[in-house]
């Protein structure tokens, strides 16, 4: 789940969040305040037009397992006011349930 908090005191436009999922995972579902498309292991969300001050915007993605390892899904998002886009990195151990 990603959470877009717009912290600062003007509307910002042009949100657009691009997710990177590792190997060791399939993105099979997601949901957002934008449609979204999966082009093998990059999912984008369409560009949300406006986030205003303080307002926040959940966009989620749904993950299937695939191999083991530690994976690492990488989460972008940039704006029409913002220079250099925002990076977020989490990272997870993908167990074989056998």
């Amino acid at each position: 789940e990603i959470h877009g908090v717009n912290q600062g005191t003007m509307t910002v436009t042009g949100v657009v969040v691009t997710c990177t999922v590792p190997e060791e995972v399939e993105a099979v579902a997601a949901d957002g305040p934008t449609s979204q498309r999966i082009v093998g292991q990059v999912l984008t969300f369409d560009s949300l037009a406006e986030l205003a001050p303080h307002a926040e915007a959940i966009f989620r993605v749904k993950c299937k397992g695939l191999k083991e390892g530690n994976a690492r899904f990488k989460a972008t998002v940039s704006t029409e006011q913002l220079k250099t886009p925002i990076n977020e990195e989490e990272s997870t151990t993908i167990y074989d349930g056998q």
